[in-house]
């Protein structure tokens, strides 16, 4: 099965998003995310058989908790830029997010659990460019933001519609007050 952990984005705010990038969709050759799959990844995993989710619970249930829980969705970004892109995102600002995720793919290393190691950069992927995009242009974006409680681990099954995506177990981050 294969497997990512992720923060997942309230309903409202995910139809929000939805509304201000809806400009977006006139452009052709963009497969455009489904607002029900927004969400913040911090660690893909890729496949992974049955018998190492045990480890890989173990390894989320120790990931020291955090202080900070406020996300800040701030404007549009791209990968590899602006002016050639190939993925499309809105930025993110978050301490706690970057915490909780250096700290999940630490305890993956230390529990030999294997993941994609690029270097974490928090983003909302909404859409992947599948040709050229020529003379991009870009509505305002209204900033938003929202706090989080949990963290998820998170069953992905890619179907020719997109991918579905199943949360599986879910991991509170905040500390105690």
């Amino acid at each position: 099965m294969r497997l990512f952990f992720a923060v997942d984005f309230p309903e409202e705010l995910k139809e929000k998003i939805h509304q201000d990038i809806t400009p977006l969709f006139k452009y052709n050759g963009v497969k455009w995310v489904a607002k029900e799959n927004y969400h913040l990844t911090l660690a893909f995993l890729g496949e992974k058989e049955e018998k190492e989710l045990l480890q890989i619970d173990r390894a989320a249930k120790s990931v020291p908790q955090v202080k900070e829980s406020l996300i800040k969705v701030l404007d549009f970004g791209a990968f590899p830029n602006l002016k050639r892109p190939k993925v499309l995102f809105l930025k993110i600002e978050s301490p706690g997010l970057l915490t909780l995720a250096e700290n999940l793919r630490q305890n993956l290393k230390e529990n030999n659990i294997s993941f994609d190691e690029k270097p974490f950069v928090p983003h909302l992927t909404i859409g992947r460019v599948k040709g050229e995009i020529k003379n991009l242009a870009l509505p305002k974006f209204n900033p938003k933001e929202f706090s989080f409680k949990n963290f998820y681990l998170i069953k992905s099954i890619l179907t020719p519609e997109g991918p579905i995506y199943e949360k599986i177990k879910s991991y509170e981050i905040l500390q105690n007050a």
